[in-house]
């Protein structure tokens, strides 16, 4: 059996082809529709709900891989293991109350954060803010039943339906921008992928909870044990924000939306083809977590290194990119796409940051947590280094520098911890 490509990973494969596809055309579409200004509003949308990361907690992430382990355990009576419902429970009453929470904070956040810009006038933002937040938020309230499905149900399935849901997106947005809806876009897409989102997962995940025993629960109990349990990644996690969205939003105040505008747009070509290498990876999740909690090491080892080189050859076209970028006059990009060494320099910087994650998310899904103070290190120095520069220099491209530099040195140092990581496992599984 061929355990890079099961079905999971070739639907969550096929889900990354068509943003792969799609991507670039959807970017296309903004930089032809929107203006430079537009540009920065748009780009922001995302960073700023991104702040959700902060209070989720990665919580999500902690119930995938305990209810991945309880299956793989083969325990009999799953439905009636009281920890289980409890976590389960929990979750659900935490994304419910996050939404909940940040749909006024994001809300009010945004409005701070957008008003000092000094082309905001420019641009008709507000209701489009409204509409999109609230709706990405109402879609988080859905994500644990997203997990159910992929543990209980079929991840192949879970990633089909992700599929769907992409092409659905890309589908609003193009035809919103063609129609000069600017970042009304966003706001309409929100809208869809919460309807689809509901569709496919609540209905389904709540079939699989009514297969669950009811058991009564003290929610300030199970959070307490998830503090305890889980406190270095829940830390790891809340910090993490920062550390990856530090340098978009000190590009915003520095330079404002203008010339922030073509800093994300350009990052967002980065970004996009990173995540959809990553996903050779990440959608391996449960299949590590079983491989792992059942003694099977080598197994487990050796489909991450296939598919963390798979990550890294997916990746490599971006320098091709930008090649072709900087070496073409493209009208539709003036002014609205960094060019020369800046952005080279920003592709290297990802490839690090790419190459870095796939090495922590391996190692995170045992008990333990190796990658914690180095990671600790990058979510606290990164953002603080970044923060002194930019009230000491002129020019963000400094700001770029400096994050390179900085993460090639995390990454020579977390594949130190990731090769003694995997001599502990197989050591330890010979013991």
């Amino acid at each position: 059996m061929n355990y890079v490509f099961d079905g999971a990973s070739l639907w969550g494969g096929l889900s990354a082809l068509l943003r792969l596809m799609l991507g670039p055309i959807t970017l296309l579409l903004v930089a032809y529709k929107l203006n430079p200004v537009e540009m920065g509003f748009y780009f922001q949308f995302f960073s700023l709900y991104a702040f959700q990361q902060v209070f989720e907690g990665g919580v999500g992430f902690l119930l995938l891989r305990y209810c991945s382990r309880l299956k793989v355990s083969n325990v009999e009576g799953v439905e009636e293991n009281s920890e289980l419902i409890e976590k389960i429970n929990f979750s659900l009453f935490w994304y419910r109350a996050i939404s909940i929470v940040l749909i006024l904070i994001l809300g009010l956040l945004g409005f701070y954060f957008f008003i000092g810009d000094q082309f905001q006038s420019a641009v008709n933002w507000e209701i489009p803010w409204i509409v999109y937040i609230v709706f990405s938020c109402l879609t988080l309230s859905i994500y644990p039943y997203s997990i159910l499905n992929e543990v209980f149900h079929s991840r192949a399935e879970v990633y089909k339906k992700r599929a769907v849901v992409n092409l659905v997106q890309f589908s609003v947005i193009s035809l919103s921008l063609l129609l000069d809806m600017k970042l009304f876009a966003l706001s309409l897409s929100a809208v869809m992928v919460f309807i689809l989102s509901r569709y496919f997962y609540y209905n389904s995940g709540v079939r699989i909870l009514k297969g669950f025993s009811c058991i009564s629960s003290r929610l300030s109990s199970v959070f307490r044990v998830y503090l305890i349990e889980n406190w270095k990644l829940i830390l790891v996690w809340v910090t993490g924000y920062f550390y990856w969205f530090s340098l978009p939003l000190l590009v915003f105040v520095m330079e404002g939306s203008k010339t922030s505008g073509a800093f994300s747009f350009t990052n967002s070509i980065v970004l996009a083809i990173s995540t959809l290498a990553s996903m050779m990876v990440i959608t391996k999740a449960a299949f590590f977590s079983e491989k792992l909690r059942s003694g099977q090491f080598i197994q487990a080892v050796n489909v991450f290194l296939m598919s963390n080189l798979w990550s890294i050859i997916i990746y490599l076209p971006t320098f091709v990119l930008i090649f072709i970028i900087d070496l073409l006059d493209l009208s539709i990009l003036n002014g609205k796409v960094l060019e020369g060494s800046v952005l080279f320099f920003l592709a290297l910087n990802q490839l690090c940051v790419l190459v870095f994650s796939n090495l922590a998310f391996f190692c995170r899904l045992k008990d333990d947590d190796p990658f914690f103070w180095v990671s600790m290190c990058s979510n606290v120095l990164t953002p603080v280094v970044l923060l002194i520069l930019s009230n000491s220099v002129d020019g963000f491209s400094v700001l770029v520098v400096a994050s390179l530099i900085l993460n090639l040195f995390y990454l020579i140092y977390g594949y130190l911890i990731y090769r003694g990581f995997v001599k502990n496992l197989i050591i330890g599984g010979h013991v």
